[in-house]
């Protein structure tokens, strides 16, 4: 009986991983065998400067270990409305899968909690400014700390995303030199942006060139689509109402 409710303490915190990827638990949750059993790349840990040594962030630097590091979290609140803690989440990445006994021994740099296996790295990166929480207060992005070669990869979705961005921010600001656009994106913009820029070089020149050359034909081009474009979402939005109204 008594493993069984270890069993099923263990299945609710796994599902609660998968839906906030910062849930910590202790182990006087869980079975001994399983967390012997289980193992992973990514660890996640909380840290509060209360109880953590001032220099703990150069003492995780020196292991050698890749992390990263939340802006501090001094706005969050409970479900009482209630401010919560000043906490720092962070990402460890070991070179290869881990067991848990190995993750916790970090717990003495950190002084907190326990370490949770993460399943999503990019989910549990975002939720640093609570980037897909818009509820929940808004930090920083360039408040983020990376250390020891931690980087987070960008999918192909998202690369693209932020070419289209940055291509429309030439087209908008008629930058028309390359030195000016590499300024902009290094200064204004998040290193996301940066590394899209430097690894699309020839294509963002051939677009500065190629505006500087046909500004006019380019902004006469623009307007024609931009109308183009107004004009489809009018009709499929006519389409539509037409469509409520005959059901």
């Amino acid at each position: 009986m008594k493993n069984k409710a270890l069993k099923d303490k263990l299945d609710v915190t796994k599902s609660l991983t998968t839906i906030d990827p910062f849930t910590f638990y202790s182990l006087d949750t869980f079975d001994s065998k399983e967390l012997k059993k289980l193992k992973k790349r990514h660890w996640l840990y909380i840290v509060y400067p209360e109880s953590a040594p001032s220099d703990w962030m150069e003492m995780l630097k020196q292991s050698g270990l890749q992390f990263a590091v939340s802006p501090l979290h001094d706005q969050d609140l409970d479900v009482a409305g209630n401010k919560k803690k000043p906490h720092w989440h962070i990402i460890v990445s070991f070179d290869g899968p881990t067991t848990f006994n190995t993750a916790s021994t970090y717990c003495e740099v950190t002084k907190g909690p326990y370490p949770t296996a993460c399943g999503n790295v990019r989910g549990a990166y975002e939720y640093f400014t609570h980037k897909n929480d818009p509820d929940k207060y808004q930090y920083n992005p360039l408040d983020i700390k990376e250390f020891n070669g931690f980087t987070m990869e960008l999918s192909s979705k998202e690369f693209l995303r932020i070419k289209k961005e940055l291509a429309n921010l030439i087209l908008k600001e008629n930058i028309s030199e390359i030195t000016e656009f590499d300024l902009i994106v290094r200064m204004m913009y998040q290193d996301d942006y940066y590394e899209v820029a430097t690894n699309s070089t020839y294509y963002f020149n051939s677009l500065i060139k190629s505006l500087h050359h046909n500004k006019e034909a380019v902004e006469k081009r623009m307007k024609m689509i931009k109308g183009q474009v107004a004009g489809t979402v009018n009709k499929n939005q006519e389409e539509k109402d037409n469509e409520s109204c005959s059901e």
